[in-house]
């Protein structure tokens, strides 16, 4: 039972609830701190006036006609992000260079081998997302498969042949 001011209380009831407090407090001050420090992990937004020279300038030979970008930072990569056609894209950049681009897309327009693949391979899954990723001369669909809380990556070539599992 708590200790009110004007009742008679004793002092380990008033040493209890000064320490029950002090636990809420010391609680809801790591919380606090918690989300903040959480805050700066997580990609910051940028502005297009921020977004380096060298950068912009790739982007645009890349990506001439791409409607509204968003920027932002993480560590040390610069990503760009809009939505083209039924797809949206991400860019990265890091060191001022360009490291790939992903092309997010509805499921329903995956290869048809991909499909077929995770229904002879995987029973129960089904397909959840898929990205076209381009690293240059590397390029892959990158599948992801759900079965209730499961889920797993899958890597296939351009020709949509499985290649390998994710962790």
């Amino acid at each position: 039972m708590a200790c009110q001011i004007n009742k008679n209380c004793t002092f380990e009831s008033l040493r209890t609830n000064v320490l029950k407090h002090k636990s809420i407090m010391k609680k809801f001050i790591i919380t606090v701190l918690a989300v903040i420090i959480a805050s700066f992990a997580w990609a910051q937004k940028l502005q297009e006036k921020d977004v380096n020279a060298v950068i912009k300038g790739d982007f645009n030979t890349r990506f001439s006609e791409t409607g509204a970008v968003k920027w932002s930072k993480d560590q040390n990569k610069i990503v760009a992000k809009f939505v083209k056609d039924e797809m949206n894209v991400e860019v990265m950049y890091e060191n001022n260079a360009w490291q790939q681009t992903n092309w997010n897309f509805p499921t329903k327009y995956a290869p048809q081998s991909i499909k077929e693949y995770v229904g002879k391979n995987n029973a129960g899954f089904k397909l959840a997302s898929i990205a076209l990723v381009d690293k240059g001369m590397d390029r892959q669909y990158k599948v992801l498969i759900t079965k209730k809380k499961l889920k797993q990556t899958l890597i296939f070539d351009l020709n949509g042949m499985f290649l390998r599992t994710d962790a």
